[in-house]
C-alpha cells in the first residue's frame, strides 16, 4: 500500500506539471496571437466592426435587410465595453482590436483563477492551483480566446454569478442574478448559466429564491430587451433571435465531434471521472455535477447548426478545472488510506495525466505555429503582405471608391459604408432570402463597383461551396461581369470586363 501511495504521489506530480506545462504554452500562444497583425481567428473583422459601431455612436443593430447588410445576433455588452473603451481612449481601429482582444483575454484567465480560488476554498490550496490551470489550454480556447468576440466574458459573468449564488439568500442572491443577467446580455447562450443555477436551487429545495432568480433574471433580461427596443435599438430583439433561423448541419456537426474526440476528450472525461465524487459528496459539491451536465448537453445539442465550432464547448473548460481540483483531492486523499478508493485514484489519475499530455502537445503545437506566423510578419515577405492589406485599407476608407470585398478586414475600413462584414452569414441569409442584396446586384451587373477583392477566385468552378465567399447569387453576375485582373497577398482582384486591361 505505500508503493500504491507513493504511485499515485507521483503521479499527481506528473499531471500537475503537465497542467503547467499545458497552461505555459498556451499563455505563450495567446500572448503572441494578441498581437498578431491581421485577424487572430476567423471573422474576427464583425467583431471589431460592431465595437467600432459604438465607438461612433451608430445603432448596434442596423436593419440588415437593406444595404448596408450588417447583421448583429450577439448581445450588446461586449460591444458596449470595448467600443466604450475605444471611444473614451479615442482608439482607432487597430487599437480596437487590441481592446477586445485584451478583453477577451482578460476574462479567460480571471474565469481560471475564480475556479482556483473556489476550488482552493473548497479542497485545499494545492488543487485550487490544478484546478486553475486545468481551466487553460484547453482545446476551444485556442482561435477564440485572444480575438475579439463575447463568448469569453459571457462565460466569466456566468460562472462569477454561479459561484456567488451561496445559499441562494440575502445580497449574494442579488449579485449572483446581476452577473446572470449580464452574461445572458453578452452572449444569449451565456443564459444557460442563469437555467442552471436556478435549477441548482431548486434542487436543493429552495424553491422560491429559484423562482426569484430564474423569474426575476428572464425578466429583466426581458425589461432591457425591451427598453432598447422600443427606444436606442430597435431592431435589438430581432437581432437577438436571428440564430433561431439557422439551419442544422449535421454532417458539419459530426465533423465538430470528430475534432473535440482528437483534441478535447479531456472535456468530457476529467469532468465525467469527478460527477461521482460531486455527487456522493453532496451540498455544494453537486451543484458542480449539475452544472456539468447541463453545459455538456447544451454544448452538443446547439452545436448542431451549421457554422458552429470548438466555441460551443468553451465553458466546458470550467467544469475540467473543477473536477481536476476535486480528482486531485480525493486522489492524494486515498494515498494515505488503503482499499478501492486507492486503485480508482490510480486510474484517475492515469487518465488524466494522459489527457493532460494531449493537450499539452496541442498546446505546444499551437505556441510554435503562433511564433512562426510572427515571425513571418516580421520577415520582408510577411511585410510586403501586410503593406499590401494597409494599401487596401486606405483604399477602402476612401469615401470616393466603390469597391465590393468579402474580406472583413478590408470591409472594416469602410466602416458605415461596407455593404456587409461577415461574408459568412451573410452568404446563410442570402441563400435562406432573408436578405435580398439587390442593390449590390445591381451595381455588379452595371459595373458601378471599380474593384473586387476577394478571399477566393469567383472563378473557380467551385466558388459556390465556398462559405466565406458571395452567396451564388452574387458571384454569377460577377462572373459574367468582372474579369480576374491580379492575385496578391492571398487576395484575388477583379475589375469590369470593360476595364480590366487598365490599372
Amino acid at each position: 500500500m505505500r508503493i500504491a501511495g507513493l504511485l499515485l504521489r507521483v503521479l499527481g506530480g506528473l499531471w500537475a506539471i503537465l497542467a503547467l506545462a499545458r497552461a505555459s504554452y498556451y499563455l505563450i500562444y495567446a500572448g503572441i496571437t494578441v498581437t498578431t497583425p491581421l485577424e487572430a481567428y476567423h471573422l474576427e473583422a464583425q467583431f471589431v466592426h460592431l465595437a467600432w459601431r459604438v465607438m461612433a455612436g451608430l445603432p448596434l443593430y442596423p436593419a440588415n435587410w437593406h444595404a448596408p447588410h450588417v447583421t448583429n445576433i450577439y448581445g450588446p455588452l461586449y460591444f458596449w465595453v470595448v467600443g466604450g473603451i475605444g471611444r473614451l481612449s479615442g482608439a482607432s481601429i487597430d487599437d480596437l482590436f487590441t481592446i477586445g482582444r485584451a478583453t477577451s483575454l482578460g476574462a479567460t484567465i480571471v474565469g481560471s483563477l475564480a475556479i482556483g480560488i473556489a476550488a482552493g476554498l473548497r479542497y485545499g490550496r494545492g488543487a485550487g492551483v490544478i484546478g486553475c490551470l486545468a481551466s487553460l489550454g484547453v482545446a476551444p480556447l485556442y482561435g477564440f480566446s485572444p480575438m475579439v468576440r463575447p463568448d469569453l466574458l459571457a462565460e466569466l459573468l456566468g460562472i462569477l454569478g454561479f459561484l456567488a449564488m451561496g445559499k441562494g439568500s440575502g445580497p449574494r442572491l442579488w449579485l449572483a442574478g446581476l452577473l446572470l443577467v449580464l452574461a445572458a446580455l453578452t452572449k444569449q447562450t451565456a443564459g444557460i448559466f442563469l437555467v442552471t443555477s436556478s435549477l441548482v436551487l431548486a434542487l436543493e429545495g429552495q424553491r422560491r429564491p429559484a423562482l426569484a432568480l430564474g423569474l426575476g433574471g428572464l425578466a429583466a433580461i426581458g425589461t432591457v430587451v425591451g427598453v432598447l427596443t422600443l427606444t436606442a435599438e430597435p431592431e435589438l430583439a430581432r437581432g437577438l433571435v436571428g440564430e433561431v433561423r439557422t439551419p442544422v448541419n449535421l454532417f458539419m456537426w459530426k465533423q465538430l465531434l470528430w475534432r473535440m474526440a482528437a483534441g478535447g476528450l479531456d472535456l468530457f472525461l476529467i469532468p465525467l471521472m469527478a460527477l461521482p465524487l460531486w455527487w456522493q459528496g453532496g451540498g455544494r459539491d453537486r451543484r458542480w455535477a449539475v452544472l456539468t451536465v447541463v453545459l455538456a448537453a447544451t454544448s452538443l445539442i446547439t452545436s448542431a447548426k451549421l457554422g458552429s465550432d470548438a466555441n460551443y464547448f468553451l465553458s466546458l473548460r470550467l467544469a475540467e478545472g473543477m473536477a481536476s481540483a476535486t480528482l486531485f483531492s480525493w486522489g492524494l486523499g486515498a494515498a494515505r488510506k488503503s482499499g478501492p478508493a486507492m486503485g480508482g485514484a490510480l486510474v484517475a489519475f492515469v487518465v488524466a495525466g494522459l489527457l493532460t499530455a494531449q493537450g499539452t502537445q496541442l498546446a505546444i503545437a499551437q505556441a510554435a505555429q503562433a511564433a512562426v506566423l510572427q515571425a513571418f510578419y516580421g520577415s520582408p515577405r510577411g511585410k510586403a503582405v501586410l503593406g499590401v492589406y494597409h494599401e487596401l485599407y486606405a483604399l477602402a476608407a476612401d469615401p470616393r471608391r466603390q469597391i465590393l470585398t468579402d474580406s472583413g478586414l478590408v470591409a472594416l475600413h469602410q466602416k458605415e459604408r461596407a455593404p456587409f462584414v461577415d461574408p459568412f452569414l451573410f452568404r446563410i441569409q442570402v441563400v435562406d432570402q432573408r436578405i435580398r442584396p439587390e442593390g449590390i446586384a445591381y451595381m455588379l451587373e452595371h459595373q458601378v463597383y471599380e474593384l473586387l477583392i476577394l478571399t477566393a477566385d469567383v472563378g473557380s468552378p467551385t466558388y459556390d461551396d465556398y462559405t466565406f465567399g458571395l452567396p451564388p447569387l452574387l458571384a454569377r453576375v460577377a462572373r459574367a461581369r468582372y474579369r480576374l485582373v491580379e492575385v496578391q497577398a492571398g487576395l484575388f482582384f477583379f475589375k469590369p470586363n470593360s476595364k480590366a486591361d487598365s490599372r
